[in-house]
């Protein structure tokens, strides 16, 4: 069952790939249209965009592994306090908190 899995997921990632891509295409071919850049401008302006593009996701990086530190401390301080059964309901709400919060940011 595995088997059949890895290659459908593998489809799916690059499908949602593919779309990413075509819509920030999409985003910059109106940028460019709607400042109506020469184009030397052009250029620039994606060198720039690509840039800041890098920036951000390294900031995403960094700033994933400090949540996911600070959450990993907050269980085991937690894991003093409270019971077992306590400590797995916290976890489930702090995970459905997560994908919550994943889909709206991705939205």
């Amino acid at each position: 069952m595995k088997n059949i899995f890895t290659p459908l997921l593998l489809m799916s990632l690059l499908v949602c790939a593919s779309y990413v891509q075509a819509e920030e295409q999409n985003k910059r071919e109106k940028l460019i249209e709607k400042l109506a850049l020469e184009p030397d401008q052009v250029e620039t302006v994606e060198t720039i965009l690509n840039e800041q593009k890098n920036k951000r996701q390294e900031i995403k990086q960094k700033m994933k592994a400090e949540m996911e530190s600070l959450h990993a401390e907050t269980s085991q301080r937690l894991g003093e306090v409270l019971t077992a059964e306590q400590l797995q309901q916290f976890e489930q709400l702090h995970e459905q908190r997560r994908q919550k919060s994943s889909s709206t940011v991705s939205s």
